[in-house]
């Protein structure tokens, strides 16, 4: 820590004098002198930051190799890169700043020293080849996220299909009526749309990074997805709790696209069923509480007709023991 802040106290000496000098201005043998420092300091740092195991090292550590031109560590780190799309984040941006200080030595005349010449084209390549990872990991994310919403019914959704069977024979049973609020094809995309939108999310950190726009193969599938679903949600055959469950996955995939206009249509249609689906839903509710009052009716009538007459007890107490008599008790 002391060895960084003499350094950096080093790379400013317009903190002694009351002018703006630039580093560069140091000249050749000292900035020479001042890149050799800074090697081995950063090398240090990076070491103790993979050796420390702190949660964030891996990309801290390969920050200071960068910043120190360790092209041997950087190389070493980068062949290892977790999948993580934070630390490819951290890493590219990183890089680019590595390049804007190369450009800057060489757009303002000061030139680069002879151990940096190679450097420029070192973290281009090696920026190029992390923009090609990213792209390659949001690429599986979306190959992924097709298979989740288009491929067969999962061990997982025909347990929620068995879940949702289970309880609407109960309430069937109950009522004597069907249940509308158990509709397995809408709970089935509803869990598909977080699912979905999860992988989505994931390829977007992936590739907004690389730039403005590059994040467009994630929103339009999630575009994609907002209107299929939007088409049952609008499809009077279905009911009303099923068609809410379709609104409210339509409308997260409009959200996350961040495409107004159709999230504002979705919410609009949805917000127009919600008085008829209350009312069903109350009337529901009214129909399993007039239900349950029956119930515990029939219950206490019943308990009432078990119950013995005084003559009966009597009855029964003799009978008792005369048969305690006979077996000698």
């Amino acid at each position: 820590e002391l060895a960084n802040l003499r350094l950096n106290e080093a790379s400013r000496p317009s903190a002694v004098v009351d002018i703006a000098l630039d580093q560069e201005c140091m000249g050749q043998e000292l900035r020479a002198r001042y890149y050799r420092v800074k090697q081995r300091v950063t090398l240090a740092t990076g070491k103790a930051e993979e050796a420390s195991g702190r949660r964030n090292a891996f990309g801290s550590a390969l920050n200071a190799y960068i910043d120190g031109d360790n092209r041997t560590d950087v190389t070493r780190m980068l062949n290892g890169l977790p999948s993580d799309s934070r630390t490819a984040a951290s890493t590219g941006n990183f890089m680019r700043r590595k390049l804007e200080r190369l450009q800057y030595s060489i757009d303002k005349g000061h030139g680069l020293i002879p151990e940096e010449q190679s450097a420029p084209d070192f973290y281009r390549a090696a920026l190029d080849n992390l923009i090609k990872r990213s792209r390659s990991e949001a690429d599986k994310l979306l190959r992924a996220e097709e298979q989740k919403v288009t491929g067969p019914v999962t061990d997982r959704e025909k347990q929620l299909g068995g879940a949702q069977d289970t309880m609407a024979a109960l309430q069937e049973s109950f009522l004597g009526e069907t249940t509308p609020e158990f509709d397995n094809a809408a709970a089935i995309a509803a869990l598909r749309a977080s699912e979905s939108l999860e992988m989505l999310g994931k390829a977007q950190d992936w590739l907004s990074w690389i730039g403005e726009g590059n994040d467009a193969p994630a929103i339009a599938r999630a575009d994609k997805r907002g209107d299929a679903i939007l088409e049952k949600a609008d499809d009077q055959s279905n009911s009303l709790e099923a068609r809410d469950e379709y609104y409210d996955a339509a409308i997260r995939y409009y959200r996350f696209a961040k495409l107004d206009t159709k999230l504002a249509g979705a919410e609009q249609s949805r917000n127009a069923i919600q008085a008829a689906l209350l009312a069903e839903r109350e009337q529901r509710e009214q129909r399993m509480e007039a239900k349950a009052d029956q119930l515990e009716r029939e219950a206490v009538e019943f308990r009432k007709s078990m119950e013995m007459s005084a003559e009966e007890k009597d009855a029964f107490e003799s009978e008792a023991d005369a048969l305690e008599a006979e077996l000698g008790f």
